[in-house]
């Protein structure tokens, strides 16, 4: 592997203020070997370039929703969700899927829209082929990160059938709070690691992260969190329904109506 993954080192360092030692301890390195990597003289190879991969993928995703000099703190401390285990013991021990899913706690709020009215936890009698999943093997629910990402994946999706927005509406707006273990491809280094582009519009890329989305629903992840193709700098979260109700998923009531189109989300990809 090429020094670029030693380079991880230092961007856990800058985003989420870890120490030489906690960065050793989360990877099973040690000290020397990480001051190594920092200087970039030297780089890391099979395991633990994976765990220092990993480790850099749970720094950015505690950096969008605590302080990022509090998340050293978070590390350390115990967790009632885990037990009153301390999440870095669980790191040091590659047990990354207990932590990630506390963190999926702390991220929390998703939305989704249905048809006004409709029954939130609705399954369909032949679910629909999206971006990650066909629907003949897997459905797949997809939520944006704020309003506004859900609306652009709308105003995306009208265009795309030719469909007016008045004909879509009205339409309910759910807020959820989603609780689960889901991969994070959130970034484009991510996706080039499972060999995937950014997400653009349209359906002329499906087929290639329809088998990433279904080989990791293979693998036992509820979920997976990526870049939204209508708004890119903004996330989507898809997350896999096998039951009507997605353990781990809760739609928070009431939802909020909207019976005109809403304003166009800034940032927008047609």
């Amino acid at each position: 592997m090429g020094l670029g993954f030693a380079g991880e080192a230092a961007h856990i360092r800058e985003v989420g203020h870890l120490s030489t030692a906690d960065i050793a301890r989360a990877t099973g390195a040690d000290e020397s070997t990480v001051r190594a990597w920092l200087n970039e003289t030297r780089s890391p190879s099979g395991e633990r370039a994976e765990r220092l991969v990993e480790l850099s993928a749970l720094v950015e995703r505690l950096a969008r929703v605590i302080q990022a000099d509090y998340i050293p703190v978070w590390l350390r401390k115990p967790n009632a969700m885990l037990d009153d285990e301390k999440p870095i013991d669980l790191v040091a021990t590659a047990d990354y899927r207990k932590v990630s899913r506390v963190v999926a706690a702390l991220e929390g709020t998703w939305f989704r829209h249905i048809p006004a009215g409709g029954d939130v936890h609705y399954e369909p009698p032949d679910p629909a082929d999206n971006r990650w999943q066909r629907g003949s093997v897997v459905e797949g629910l997809y939520f944006g990160r704020e309003e506004a990402t859900v609306w652009a994946e709308w105003y995306r999706f009208l265009a795309e059938a030719g469909v007016p927005p008045m004909a879509g509406l009205p339409r309910d707006l759910w807020r959820w709070e989603v609780e689960l273990t889901v991969a994070d491809l959130s970034d484009a280094s991510r996706l080039a690691r499972v060999g995937l582009p950014v997400p653009k519009p349209g359906r002329f890329q499906w087929p290639m992260f329809q088998v990433v989305g279904e080989h990791l629903w293979r693998d036992g992840w509820d979920g997976l969190l990526a870049p939204s193709a209508a708004r890119p700098d903004h996330l989507v979260l898809c997350v896999f329904r096998e039951e009507r109700v997605v353990l781990g998923t809760r739609p928070v009531p009431p939802p909020t109506l909207h019976e005109f189109p809403p304003p166009v989300p800034q940032g927008m990809t047609t």
